[in-house]
């Protein structure tokens, strides 16, 4: 009898049986192949993160980076060298220059009387990198209303042959006013007697 039933379970239930028997075989290491697998039925959440390197991936099938984008066009010259659209040379690469100071070789000369001051700074001029000129120094005027001295080419301002600019000075422990014009004339406008101080006075040149 026990017999006869237990053949009669196995012929009833023999798909279930193998079936059990299937899930019951254990998968070990090394055992599961690519034809084990079926197409696109791995997922993300199946691999581990930080899991897979550089040698696990074909570098070449994958699309840019989005913010490489931008990385991209900078690798073109003509972007990288502009600054605000403006090219290199729209910038000065030049430092500033040492003051040129009047009445020295190869400088401007003193004119109508006036000389260095002996009590202060030596009368000079110098152009920063920004293109700016920049006057320095004590003048011993002459006692009139005159021309101290004559700035070169490329030391003058752009005024279109109108008056220059001018500007408040100190002089004869007051104050004064010196103009510096087109023609690079740097003219004191009063009479003084004494100190006549021309430090600070700064203007653009353009020629």
């Amino acid at each position: 009898m026990a017999v006869a039933l237990l053949a009669l379970f196995v012929a009833l239930g023999g798909s279930s049986y193998a079936a059990l028997r299937v899930s019951s075989k254990q998968i070990v290491n090394n055992s599961v192949r690519s034809k084990d697998l079926r197409n696109n039925d791995v997922r993300s959440k199946d691999v581990r993160n930080n899991g897979l390197t550089g040698a696990d991936i074909d570098e070449a099938k994958l699309g840019t980076v989005p913010s490489a984008n931008s990385a991209s066009t900078a690798a073109n010259a003509a972007n990288a060298d502009a600054l605000g659209g403006i090219g290199p040379s729209g910038f000065v690469h030049t430092p500033t220059e040492p003051t040129r100071f009047v009445g020295t070789p190869g400088n401007p000369d003193f004119e109508n009387g006036n000389t260095n001051d002996n009590t202060g700074a030596s009368v000079g001029f110098f152009k920063d990198q920004f293109g700016v000129v920049h006057l320095q120094g004590d003048v011993q005027p002459s006692n009139s209303a005159n021309v101290i001295f004559t700035l070169p080419l490329g030391y003058r301002p752009d005024m279109n042959g109108a008056a220059g600019p001018q500007f408040l000075i100190r002089a004869d422990g007051g104050a004064g006013v010196v103009e510096v014009d087109s023609d690079g004339q740097v003219r004191v406008l009063n009479s003084f007697t004494s100190r006549i101080e021309i430090n600070g006075i700064t203007f653009r040149s353009t020629h």
